[in-house]
C-alpha cells in the first residue's frame, strides 16, 4: 500500500471536539478527541476527551508528554505522546487534560502525530483485592483480580504457566522526531511517504492528522 492514511483537524473549530486517535487494547475500542483553542495559526490549548466503546475494560489517559516538533522541506510535524491505562476506579475516563501551545506554519502542511503508549494494569498500583494464584506467581500479571492480557499469557497455575507476551517496543516521541529528521535528510525518491508509513495509519500505536487552517 502506498497511500497516506490520516485524519483531518480543522483550525479554528469552536463547536466540536475532533477525533485524533482511535484504537483498541484489552479488546476495548476507544477514541481520543481534542478540542483545539486557537488564535489564528496559534493553538493555545488542547482539551482531551476519552471515550470507551465496546469491550470489557475501561481505559483512560494517565499522562500527556511534552509536545515535540520538527520540520521537513514541505511539512511541519507536531508529535504528542499519550499514555493510557486500564481499570476505571483509578482512571478518570472523562478527565480533561490541557496541553501546551504550538504555532502552525502557514507556509507548510501541518500534521499532528499521536504516539500512544500503554501502562500495565499493575504499574504504580497496589491491589486492594486478595491475591489470586496468578498474582502469587507473578505480581505484575494481575491487578485487583484482573489478569493483564496485553502484557502476559497464562495457561494454568504452574510456576511456568505465566509468560510475558512478545510485544512491539513502546513508542518514544523523541525517537519519532529523530526518525523523521533522518528520513527527511535521505536522498531516496520516496521522501515523506516513508514518514507516513512509519507514523500514520500503518501502525496502531500512531496516528496522523492533517491540520487545515481555514
Amino acid at each position: 500500500m502506498s497511500k497516506i492514511l490520516t485524519g483531518t483537524i480543522l483550525i479554528p473549530e469552536t463547536t466540536r471536539s475532533q477525533l485524533i486517535y482511535s484504537s483498541q487494547v484489552y479488546n476495548t475500542h476507544f477514541n481520543v478527541f481534542a478540542e483545539f483553542i486557537s488564535n489564528g495559526p496559534e493553538v493555545t490549548q488542547m482539551n482531551f476527551d476519552f471515550v470507551n466503546y465496546s469491550g470489557p475494560i475501561n481505559l483512560g489517559i494517565v499522562e500527556i508528554g511534552n509536545l515535540l516538533e520538527t520540520s521537513t522541506h514541505k511539512t511541519k510535524f507536531f508529535v504528542l505522546p499519550l499514555t493510557i491505562q486500564g481499570i476505571p476506579e483509578e482512571v478518570q475516563v472523562d478527565k480533561k487534560f490541557s496541553n501546551q501551545e504550538f504555532l502552525l506554519d502557514q507556509a507548510k502542511a501541518n500534521y499532528l502525530i499521536i504516539v500512544r503508549n500503554l501502562k500495565k494494569l499493575s504499574d504504580g498500583r497496589v491491589s486492594s483485592k486478595p491475591p489470586t494464584d496468578n498474582t502469587e506467581l507473578d505480581p505484575d500479571s494481575t491487578y485487583n483480580s484482573v489478569f493483564d492480557t496485553e502484557f502476559f499469557n497464562r495457561d494454568g497455575i504452574r510456576k511456568d504457566s505465566i509468560n510475558s507476551r512478545n510485544r512491539l517496543p513502546q513508542a518514544n516521541a523523541q525517537q519519532v522526531i529523530d526518525e523523521i529528521d533522518k528520513i527527511s535528510k535521505s536522498t531516496q525518491a520516496r521522501g515523506e511517504m516513508e514518514i507516513f508509513e512509519l507514523l500514520g495509519g500503518y501502525r496502531c500505536m500512531y496516528s496522523a492528522s492533517k491540520i487545515i487552517i481555514s
